[in-house]
């Protein structure tokens, strides 16, 4: 399989068998195959200010997809990309790696070694309605959003954007 740019990505199409494979497991719900694990049963996710209920205990991890836009948004594929997994079945999906502030504070969606491009980017210059449009998407079919954070490697820069990322998501 290709991704963007027709890069050849040889890990997408294991990713995409592995996601089938666990949406199809959802559709047909608890069995003999599940026994003792409860990975249909519904989760309680307790944060510092609410509670959220998932559907069920399947869990996609972070996987970066290179589907923002050069600005760092999400666009339209990147929110068709997570509503497919959403409709398969996945109770909570956690959007790809978020990086918050680059190290000279200017935004960055230019490829780094081992990673895709371009990547998504929260910060005060993100765009508010595609991170909600992401979010409702992910919503659409009853998955729980939640996110990555891509911090610095350095402590002070990191501890100032997650002080800069946290009085951003408290305004969204």
């Amino acid at each position: 399989m290709t991704g963007p740019g027709g890069l050849p990505m040889p890990g997408l199409a294991r990713m995409a068998e592995v996601t089938r494979a666990i949406s199809e497991a959802a559709r047909r719900g608890p069995g003999e195959a599940v026994g003792r694990w409860l990975i249909h049963e519904p989760w309680s996710i307790v944060g510092q200010r609410n509670t959220v209920k998932a559907k069920n205990r399947i869990v996609m991890p972070a996987i970066p997809t290179g589907l923002a836009n050069t600005q760092g948004d999400a666009t339209d594929a990147m929110n068709e990309w997570y509503r497919a997994r959403s409709v398969g079945g996945v109770g909570l999906i956690l959007v790809e790696p978020a990086h918050v502030i680059r190290d000279d504070g200017e935004r960055d969606s230019s490829p780094v070694r081992g990673e895709f491009s371009p990547r998504l980017v929260i910060d005060a210059k993100s765009d508010q309605n595609a991170l909600r449009s992401l979010a409702d998407a992910i919503r659409s079919s009853g998955a729980v959003p939640g996110i990555s954070l891509a911090l610095p490697s350095d402590p002070d820069i990191a501890a100032a954007a997650l002080s800069d990322f946290k009085m951003w998501i408290a305004a969204v």
